[in-house]
């Protein structure tokens, strides 16, 4: 073709584009919420007749609101990442080719450095808004948030005031949408701008971040961040910190139209049992699940895997939402307690899920029962009317699955992939499980490997070469840093279990619920998480939580019992020598336990590793589980760790008072070398060793214990 020729078919071509563009985006109108009289942003299918203004409490709002997740993201809406990961990696369009792809030095790279010596970390043209700003390490260097090209930054302070309650400005004191939690700084108030914005790190600003944004359609405009914020934007801010404090764990839009039905079921071994059906068009806006008589060690662990939830939306013969019980709710490791946004565990026992859910013809919800025993649930459902018109709203999915070694090509190791979908929707985060399964580094990863934090998440959106989101940490993903095995619970993102810390053996859970920075897509979605080591070394396996319309495509198939429980272990082993590093905790009433590395104090533990509990105080306890063979009397010995921040302990048996109270401070780090602690009837099974603190030498600065092991003789 000659170059005219080419003109007039780009031309046509683009004419063509325009008109399906214009034809397909949508309009934002007002609704009136049912209960409280507000109005708030909703989007309905048509031609673009004015431009949307949105203002800064409309964009708060998607902060907690789960329901305008489900309508379909407009063409020109889009989700990305700025990281500070490592530059090396690149993609060569002429090759298509990836190089470097592996590379891990993600602690400080940038856009560009401007001549005064400032480093541009974010830059991007509006309308837009900053949803999210996490860092590893914040320090004292500056940071300058520049908004619709000013030439004066809206905010100005040290980087790591950005994250504190008490910054220079005072304009960000919000608890629970700027904190730390276990290690890493969280930001969650949005920064709005119309045109453009550019984000500027200076001096020893500290390393790691991740800033995620989001673009809306050009025919969009936003009210632009400034400070001082006004009394509606202050309101807004406050009325989502207020819900986060006081209803976590409650539905974040309570209408007056929603219908409850309550029911308690008993399922039998290798039965199923539909909890929901309806042939309406309808959305549920609330499951509540209670799972009773669980009285035996473990046994949580194990009638959560062996139950599962799925549903079924207008007739489908697959279930669009599949997952074992307990991971749909958040927890793949028993019953352990938290509040999200969207589900969580509650202390009286119920399990909830938020997750706005529409329907069309119909709806089935079905719980198996794949155990031996039969299961006692109790179940509420919630259901209102739709506030959108079906036909703008997209179908919700949830699926689990396991995430083992395979690459996306060998140009591309050490991708795993998370999720793989196609059609439009949006991404929603995932639940991560993970199991390491020793204590040792793994040959084919390595050194360092033995840290399993060490993967990048990597978003494709619309079969886009180079990722839109590329992180910098498995850990950093879900909000916390440095491997910190500290538990936390925040609206977004949660570590309800961690046992084995950063370096041992056990089971750990993690969950990210991206709400106002959900990631739309038009035509596909891959979601891949880097595995730096082998199947053998560390196992894992996700539940994805994403939008599709109906014509998408979900391949995501029904796992077995054997397939979802033969990846990890969380029953003590028959075994005489108990590892403290592998040693199985039933709970833990304060403080953090960890594995240690002792190396450098000497050689004086067994793999050179010991259980550390820490920030625990006078009368905490500490619960482990040991299993023997036959009921008989056993005598109970163990190494225990000594130094000058260490407390008294008395050990219990199954609630018996085993021994004398040991003494664990030494002027230097040390140990106690094999001692015995007592004797001790012991039941065949699992029994309850306790450990509780009792006070401290007079010259002991702390109560902090440590195990190398405990034998059982």
């Amino acid at each position: 073709m000659n170059k005219s020729g080419s003109k007039t078919f780009l031309f046509m071509f683009f004419l063509l584009n325009l008109t399906l563009l214009l034809s397909a985006c949508n309009k934002v109108t007002s609704t009136e919420n049912n209960t409280t009289g507000e109005t708030t942003a909703r989007t309905t299918v048509g031609p673009i007749q004015e431009t949307t203004h949105l203002t800064y409490e409309d964009i708060v709002k998607r902060l907690y609101d789960l329901e305008s997740l489900s309508i379909k993201p407009i063409i020109g809406e889009k989700s990305s990442q700025f990281s500070s990961y490592d530059r090396r990696s690149k993609y060569t369009t002429m090759f298509d080719e990836y190089s470097d792809w592996s590379v891990n030095g993600d602690w400080g790279g940038f856009i560009r450095k401007q001549p005064d010596g400032g480093l541009v970390i974010a830059e991007a043209k509006g309308p837009g808004y900053i949803t999210r700003i996490w860092s590893a390490a914040p320090k004292t260097g500056h940071i300058k948030i520049y908004i619709d090209g000013a030439s004066v930054p809206v905010f100005d302070d040290q980087f790591k005031n950005l994250f504190s309650l008490s910054t220079n400005l005072g304009v960000f004191n919000y608890s629970e949408l700027n904190y730390v939690a276990s290690q890493g700084n969280n930001f969650y108030i949005p920064i709005t701008y119309n045109e453009s914005i550019k984000v500027v790190l200076y001096n020893d600003w500290g390393s790691y971040y991740l800033l995620d944004y989001t673009t809306l359609p050009e025919q969009y405009s936003v009210e632009s961040f400034k400070l001082p914020l006004s009394t509606t934007q202050i309101a807004a801010l406050s009325k989502a910190q207020e819900f986060f404090i006081n209803d976590l764990g409650t539905n974040p839009i309570q209408r007056t139209n929603e219908t409850k039905i309550t029911n308690s079921y008993n399922i039998e071994a290798s039965q199923r049992e539909e909890i929901f059906n309806s042939n309406e068009t309808n959305a549920i806006t609330g499951i509540r699940i209670k799972v009773n008589n669980l009285t035996e060690p473990f046994e949580d662990w194990e009638a959560l895997r062996e139950l599962t939830i799925s549903a079924y939306w207008d007739g489908e013969e697959k279930p669009s939402v599949w997952a074992p019980l307990g991971d749909f709710f958040g927890s793949a490791a028993g019953i352990n307690t938290f509040k999200a946004l969207p589900v969580g565990m509650q202390e009286d026992g119920w399990f909830y899920s938020y997750w706005y859910m529409p329907f069309e013809t119909g709806a089935k919800i079905v719980i198996g029962n794949d155990g031996t025993k039969t299961r006692n649930l109790d179940v509420e459902i919630t259901t209102a009317p739709l506030d959108q018109p079906i036909n703008e709203l997209m179908r919700f999915h949830a699926k689990w699955t396991r995430n083992t070694d395979q690459e996306a090509g060998n140009d591309r190791w050490p991708d795993s992939l998370i999720l793989k979908t196609e059609g439009q929707g949006r991404f929603l985060g995932f639940m991560l499980h993970l199991y390491k399964t020793d204590n040792r580094v793994d040959p084919n990863g390595g050194e360092g490997a033995y840290w399993w934090g060490e993967g990048d998440e990597k978003f494709f959106i619309d079969g886009e070469k180079f990722p839109s989101w590329f992180g910098t940490g498995t850990e950093d993903y879900f909000g916390y840093a440095w491997c910190d095995p500290s538990l936390f619970s925040r609206p977004f993102h949660s570590q309800p279990y961690n046992k084995g810390g950063v370096h041992a053996e056990g089971n750990r859970v993690n969950n990210r619920f991206q709400i106002i920075d959900n990631i739309p897509f038009q035509d596909s979605f891959e979601g891949y998480l880097e595995k730096y080591y082998s199947d053998e070394f560390v196992k894992r396996a996700t539940v994805s939580y994403w939008y599709l319309d109906k014509n998408g495509t979900d391949d995501y198939e029904v796992k077995s019992l054997e397939e979802r429980t033969n990846y990890y272990e969380y029953r003590p082993e028959v075994i005489a020598l108990n590892e403290g590093e592998s040693i199985y905790i039933e709970s833990v009433g304060a403080g953090i336990v960890e594995t240690q590395d002792m190396t450098t104090f000497g050689t004086k533990w067994s793999n050179n590793l010991h259980l550390w509990w820490r920030g625990a105080t006078v009368g905490d306890e500490l619960k482990l589980y040991i299993n023997v063979e036959t009921t008989q009397t056993f005598t109970l010995k163990a190494n225990l760790t000594t130094a000058g921040d260490y407390g008294n302990v008395q050990f219990y048996a199954n609630n018996n008072v085993l021994g004398n109270v040991i003494d664990t401070y030494s002027s230097g780090v040390s140990a106690t070398g094999e001692i015995t602690l007592g004797q001790a009837e012991l039941q065949a099974g699992l029994n309850v060793i306790t450990v509780k603190i009792v006070g401290k030498n007079s010259q002991s600065t702390n109560y902090m214990f440590g195990l190398d092991y405990l034998k059982v003789e």
